[in-house]
């Protein structure tokens, strides 16, 4: 069991650095309301609960940062930003996106949140639709290293029609039809909760928005205990 997981794990990362091209990814969270839903999530998460100006945060697994395309940067302008991501021609993207916008601090990185490279240090750290592609354990454990505040995700949840699932793959376009064969790990929530309690971090925030196909994006917020020793 722990060998297939660990080959479905590197075959997600495979799929995701290799296979699945940016414009066919964009296209596809924009049509199932995906990217408009975490887009909104996020900025109800920064307006609800934001970090002192000035603060470093940072978005893991940023991808393309398709969220400027319903979010407005500006959210952004008080703090110094860092995007990570795996993909190397999805931080392009992403970086194209934000490039004209002078007032946004910001760094873009190459880095995988399972094994981060990068100092800690930040007041928020976000991951959202990551963990379902990623060693989840791994990935918790960094965010809350990571971090030395708080931490936000958002994760997917489906129904339980699968009528609605092979309704969505017939809906994959492109390069996105390898999600037909190699599938996300959907979380529990419950599970994730105390996954996050266990490295010291309680919920504070839980916000959600339905989608196509009756999936919900809920988005979750987490905040340091630091009376924990």
């Amino acid at each position: 069991m722990e060998k297939d997981y660990a080959n479905h794990l590197a075959r997600l990362r495979e799929v995701w650095t290799k296979e699945v091209q940016s414009e066919d990814y964009d296209a596809h969270m924009f049509q199932v309301g995906q990217a408009q839903a975490n887009a909104q999530l996020v900025e109800d998460w920064l307006r609800s609960k934001p970090p002192e100006p000035g603060s470093r945060i940072l978005f893991a697994g940023a991808g393309t940062g398709q969220m400027f395309d319903f979010v407005s940067p500006e959210i952004l302008y008080p703090y110094l930003v860092t995007f990570t991501d795996i993909n190397h021609d999805y931080l392009k993207r992403l970086e194209s996106r934000v490039k004209s916008k002078t007032q946004l601090h910001f760094h873009i990185i190459v880095d995988n949140v399972e094994h981060p490279q990068l100092p800690s240090g930040y007041a928020l750290a976000m991951a959202v639709l990551v963990l379902e592609h990623v060693d989840w354990h791994l990935a918790v454990a960094a965010l809350c290293t990571l971090s030395v505040d708080s931490v936000f995700v958002v994760i997917q949840e489906n129904p339980p029609n699968s009528t609605m699932a092979v309704m969505e793959n017939q809906l994959l376009v492109g390069t996105m039809r390898i999600f037909r064969e190699v599938h996300p790990m959907l979380l529990n929530r419950g599970a994730l909760i105390k996954e996050f309690e266990h490295h010291g971090f309680c919920l504070i925030y839980s916000s959600e928005k339905q989608v196509h196909y009756e999936k919900r994006m809920v988005g979750l917020g987490f905040r340091k205990d630091h009376t924990m020793h």
